[in-house]
């Protein structure tokens, strides 16, 4: 059978989520569609990270495309899972104030830790995500320089902003994915390259990300900062 758009969208309405019984289709937790030849991708937005239905879904999505369209095409499918801000339990001090440069953005979230590999990452990620689903516009700013992971994390790792002239100035267009503005520093550096970024290099590379960069009008602006041990 040829794979087209119609034909898989029927196809993955046979899959329910169990906590619903509704189809992923239906709950609009079908994203990203895309297909080749012998291939279909999508993401599928789950209501929890690590939700326990995850592998059982995927393997029935996984069969059923393959039952319908043949053995021989490749299936992928990421997972994700959304963050309940409403259910948050986050102690913060007064919300960080927009500087000057950055005017139409109306909060600042910055994420950090006290030592990298503790998720920090996927919480700013997740965090874009659920506030972009709840109808924000939202800027994503991975500014780790030793080990910028949000390009892996939204499978963005070979994304490459563009670049346009406002007012006479170069600047830096942010990729959109999942409805949210994103730029990290791993768009622009070799992985093996970061740890040689030292000082004033790096303040230099976080001020142009910031203020050279067609940011819009946002409601957040979530940043990824370096781990403390940086």
């Amino acid at each position: 059978m040829e794979i087209n758009e119609q034909k898989v969208v029927q196809v993955l309405q046979t899959i329910k989520y169990p906590p619903k019984d509704q189809d992923i289709v239906s709950l609009n937790m079908v994203k990203e569609l895309a297909f080749e030849e012998k291939t279909i991708s999508f993401t599928v937005v789950f209501d929890s990270f690590n939700n326990p239905h995850e592998k059982s879904i995927k393997a029935k999505a996984t069969e059923q495309l393959k039952a319908a369209f043949g053995s021989d095409i490749e299936v992928k499918i990421r997972a994700i899972g959304k963050v309940n801000v409403s259910k948050m339990n986050v102690k913060s001090s007064a919300p960080v104030k927009p500087p000057k440069s950055l005017p139409g953005v109306k909060h600042i979230i910055m994420v950090t830790s006290g030592k990298g590999g503790v998720g920090k990452s996927t919480v700013a990620a997740n965090l874009a995500i659920a506030l972009a689903n709840s109808g924000n516009t939202v800027g994503l700013l991975d500014s780790d320089m030793w080990g910028p992971s949000i390009p892996k994390l939204l499978d963005m790792e070979n994304a490459r902003p563009g670049g346009k002239k406002v007012n006479g100035k170069d600047v830096i267009i942010p990729i959109e994915k999942f409805g949210i503005k994103v730029i990290s520093l791993g768009f622009f550096i070799k992985k093996e390259d970061a740890v040689i970024w030292r000082g004033s290099m790096v303040t230099n590379a976080l001020k142009q990300l910031l203020n050279d960069v067609d940011w819009g009008d946002l409601d957040f602006m979530i940043i990824d900062l370096p781990p403390g041990t940086g």
